[in-house]
């Protein structure tokens, strides 16, 4: 019996180390599909944890599969790499989105990679010492279009020299604001992308920007973005911001009052869209110093509220209600096909909203405002359209552009010696105005025309060089053409005041009266010199930004200076303006007397004794901590200044003024 006991517990030990073994290498296969495929994993583990939870479509790919690739190189004109350069992707439209914006920085071989969602962004790249670009053989412009799933390259060249701008980004009453971004542009749309900086904790900040640069947009969160002028880039800049207002309240339908749940709010200025919760509560910032319009949308329903300017960081509860509106299809279709790429821009009297598409498939909007809206459709390939219509309830409402095909222009730009030129401006004038540069190999491409007549013409400035009008009739055919480039004139000079000393810092414009078109904007250097390059020859008009100019030794009378160019013989002038020696004081106040900060105000004169039609807007200011702004380089006469809903005039003797803003 022991003898056998002995046995059984000899086999029983067999047996257990067996399943050890036999679990152990079940475990490591276990880790080594985990580690080989995780996707898996995370479906069954889901698929456990969930088993009622409806599996994703088959064409829905997963979050990081969606996401796009755009990797590239930044190199100088002489395609050498840029170690430590900067590229950054903004998303469209506009700068509503910055906080979304993604940067990184290039390699020892100017090698770069982002990963960004799909859809409409701006990129641009920026270097120490260089000015910043949005140039690449791929775009010119760095406006891009990501689609899902397809990984696209875009290499920018730097090439041309940039300067060093430094400042300071501060709350209203001074103190310093960190991690705040600083780009080139306005509020509406960062020009360079790429030259984005970052405050640190004094709020400091440095940016290498090109020549002629007039305007910088801060961003911080928790406050209004703010635009200042810059007149003399060696001289330090300072961004004041003021804490935006945050906006909450509930959506609830208008007929009966009930909560409204996913209805997205968002207003004409505000950064970021927001959207209602189970309860219909919402939140949302604006910015206090201008009026906003919030607007509401979910399906079948579109309501919006009116708000009017009011104290920064003041909280503000509202009720948005929401009555009708129509759910709107829209297909667009090219001759007897569908659009493969295209889309649609809608005004509904309170801004623009664009749509884009990049395939056959039809724009879905929802909560559509049942007024009267024009809908701008346009398409690769066809001519674009438009359309005013108003849309009756309940919906949805299905609407279709037909849109017709049209051929394109297309072409090269050399120069005398037949070598092609980048980055040249050719102009389509005709039945549809437009403009497009060429890309890194000479090519042009202008889409969307209608047929008719149209007079083409480059012009490249940096160069100084134009072509000659070139004429061409266009159908459905596409059309090529080679735009050779000659030199051209140069237009030159200095502004003066009365008592000879540089006008610094004023806008000049050149136009030609004949054509009724300009060539172009410049400002006055802090030495008063100005320069206009590749003018063609002819008439032309000099403006003075709304002052009074003439010849030296003439009396300023109007507002423009009539030249004669001839050939490629540059023009040296030397012209006086009238004086802008008054500075004007604003004081903005509440009903209570009590200041009002981060009010943006505009000054301006009215242009009639000028000899202009056009109304000059000199400058914008923004009140500080006391509720105070200032305008300097103002000439004489009636000055206009306009800001919080309000208006007031003041006459040649006034230089201070104090407006009560009722709506503060």
């Amino acid at each position: 019996m022991p003898r056998s006991r002995r046995s059984f517990t000899r086999w029983a030990l067999v047996v257990l180390l067996a399943l050890v073994v036999a679990l152990a290498i079940a475990w490591r296969q276990r880790d080594r599909a985990a580690t080989s495929s995780p996707s898996a994993t995370a479906s069954s583990a889901t698929a456990d944890a969930a088993p009622r939870q409806p599996r994703a479509a088959p064409s829905e790919a997963p979050p990081a599969a969606r996401r796009v690739k755009v990797y590239g190189r930044v190199t100088d004109g002489s395609d050498r790499p840029l170690v430590a350069a900067r590229v950054c992707a903004v998303p469209r439209p506009g700068v509503r989105l910055i906080s979304r914006h993604s940067c990184v920085e290039s390699d020892a071989e100017g090698r770069y990679r982002l990963t960004l969602d799909p859809g409409g962004w701006r990129l641009g790249a920026a270097a120490k010492g260089w000015a910043p670009s949005t140039y690449g053989p791929q775009s010119l412009t760095g406006r891009v279009s990501l689609r899902a799933g397809e990984d696209q390259r875009f290499d920018f060249v730097l090439d041309e020299l940039g300067h060093e701008i430094q400042g300071r980004v501060f709350d209203s009453f001074g103190g310093a604001i960190e991690a705040a971004l600083v780009g080139i542009g306005h509020r509406v749309e960062l020009r360079q992308p790429g030259a984005l900086a970052k405050t640190d904790e004094q709020g400091r900040f440095a940016l290498d920007v090109p020549a002629g640069l007039t305007s910088l947009t801060a961003f911080a969160h928790g406050y209004a973005p703010a635009t200042v002028r810059v007149h003399d880039a060696s001289e330090a800049v300072e961004i004041f911001l003021v804490p935006e207002t945050v906006v909450r309240g509930r959506v609830i339908a208008d007929d009966s009052g009930d909560p409204i749940a996913g209805a997205t709010i968002e207003g004409t200025r505000s950064q970021e869209p927001a959207r209602s919760d189970a309860e219909g509560r919402f939140s949302v910032a604006i910015d206090p110093a201008r009026g906003e319009t919030l607007i509401g949308r979910a399906p079948g329903l579109f309501g919006q509220l009116e708000l009017p300017p009011g104290s920064p960081g003041e909280p503000r509860e509202v009720e948005l209600r929401l009555g009708e509106g129509v759910d709107l299809r829209i297909e667009l279709s090219r001759g007897d096909e569908r659009c493969p790429e295209g889309g649609i821009v809608m005004s509904d009297g309170r801004g623009f909203h664009e749509y884009r598409i990049s395939s056959d498939e039809a724009i879905e909007l929802v909560g559509v405002p049942t007024h009267e809206i024009e809908l701008m459709a346009s398409c690769l390939g066809a001519v674009s359209d438009r359309d005013l219509i108003t849309l009756e309830p309940p919906g949805p409402a299905t609407l279709r552009f037909e849109l017709e095909p049209v051929g394109r222009l297309s072409g090269r730009v050399v120069d005398g010696d037949g070598q092609p030129l980048a980055r040249v401006q050719v102009y389509a004038r005709g039945p549809i105005n437009t403009a497009e540069p060429s890309d890194g190999l000479g090519l042009f491409r202008i889409e969307g025309l209608a047929p008719g007549r149209y007079v083409l013409e480059a012009q490249d400035e940096r160069r100084g060089l134009g072509s000659t009008p070139h004429a061409v009739e266009l159908g459905r055919d596409d059309l090529e053409v080679e735009l050779e480039l000659i030199p051209r004139a140069e237009v030159r000079g200095r502004l003066l005041d009365p008592e000879g000393r540089p006008a610094a810092y004023v806008r000049l414009s050149l136009s030609l009266p004949e054509l009724r078109r300009g060539v172009g904007w410049e400002t006055t250097d802090a030495e008063g010199r100005f320069r206009f390059s590749a003018v063609p020859p002819g008439p032309v008009s000099l403006f003075c930004g709304g002052l009074l100019v003439a010849p030296a030794g003439e009396t300023p009378k109007q507002d423009r200076v009539a030249l004669e160019v001839h050939g490629a013989d540059d023009l040296e002038l030397e012209l006086t303006t009238e004086l802008r020696a008054r500075t004007l004081e604003v004081e903005v106040v509440d009903a209570t007397g009590q200041p009002v900060v981060g009010v943006d105000l505009t000054a301006w004169r009215d242009g009639q004794p000028l000899g202009s039609s056009l109304r000059f807007h000199l400058e914008s200011a923004r009140t500080d901590a006391s509720g105070c702004a200032r305008f300097e380089r103002v000439p004489a006469g009636t000055i206009e200044v306009h800001g919080a809903g309000e208006s007031v005039r003041l006459d040649a003797t006034q230089d201070s003024v104090r407006v009560t803003c009722t709506g503060c």
